[in-house]
């Protein structure tokens, strides 16, 4: 990975900041910081302290970074799934700028899930399910137990539902719920999926499936208070006021998105 340590240094120094004080707010070593600075460094950098990096020094990654395709795998990557569903022209435009520098198949597949979102965001529901659908393919009579899984099995719900196909919607929403119950409580209490269970919630209330809809609701409030955790540790403040109002942890999920660009900052936001 070819790093421009000069711009690194040349803004650094603009910006009045020393080796060590930008040392310490990367989380690495003076000597590192120096060493990048004089593109000295031997070892394999983390895409994550370059990221840091250019977030405290104001800097575009791409013209830090000389390597488009470990750009473009890390900034698609790093792009939270509710982010899609939140800010959708935003994120279409993250994934206009890197989608002809994916190659690997993991990064192509996440990539595919997230413009999905997009389309169900903006009521492009046939499309949607088209490449919904083509990922589902991957799965389909596969025991496998993932996110990915459940996240694809879950908009494609949603999508039928808005479609008026219902006996469709009910097949996912079940199984969508079934595959939740067999994942790990810390991957299912993410905060990425609160839209996804609100608006699976809203399915389970019409088709009147009652547990269902009270699962949902159990796991989306465990995850809205981890992720409030998550949160608070990283001195943001709350604002709880919002959270009384009708359909208040979501509406406040929305408007913290849209105010807190989340392709700036690190999208880890739940605590174990």
């Amino acid at each position: 990975m070819n790093i421009n340590g000069t711009l690194i240094k040349k803004r650094r120094k603009s910006l009045n900041i020393t080796q060590c004080q930008l040392a310490k707010q990367v989380a690495c070593t003076q000597p590192v910081i120096c060493q990048i600075e004089n593109g000295s460094y031997d070892h394999q950098i983390s895409l994550y302290v370059i990221k840091n990096i250019c977030k405290i020094l104001l800097l575009d990654i791409d013209k830090v970074i000389e390597n488009e395709k470990k750009v473009a795998s890390y900034e698609i990557n790093s792009i939270p799934f509710c982010a899609a569903l939140c800010i959708p022209d935003e994120i279409q435009a993250k994934l206009d700028k890197y989608e002809d520098d994916l190659e690997d198949k993991e990064d192509i597949k996440y990539f595919q899930i997230i413009h999905a979102a997009v389309q169900l965001s903006k009521q492009d529901y046939s499309a949607s399910v088209d490449e919904l659908q083509r990922l589902n393919y991957d799965f389909y009579d596969k025991n496998e137990i993932s996110m990915q899984k459940m996240v694809i099995m879950g908009m494609l719900a949603i999508d039928y539902f808005a479609m008026n196909k219902f006996s469709i919607a009910y097949q996912y929403v079940v199984e969508t719920i079934e595959l939740t119950k067999q994942m790990s409580r810390s991957d299912v209490e993410d905060m990425q999926f609160l839209i996804l269970y609100r608006e699976l919630d809203a399915i389970c209330t019409t088709l009147d499936l009652k547990s269902d809809s009270s699962y949902l609701k159990e796991i989306s409030c465990r995850a809205f208070y981890r992720s409030i955790v998550g949160i608070e540790s990283k001195g943001i403040d709350i604002k709880f006021d919002k959270l009384e109002q009708p359909n208040g942890v979501f509406e406040y999920w929305k408007q913290f998105l849209s105010e807190n660009n989340p392709l700036s900052v690190n999208d880890d936001w739940t605590v174990e």
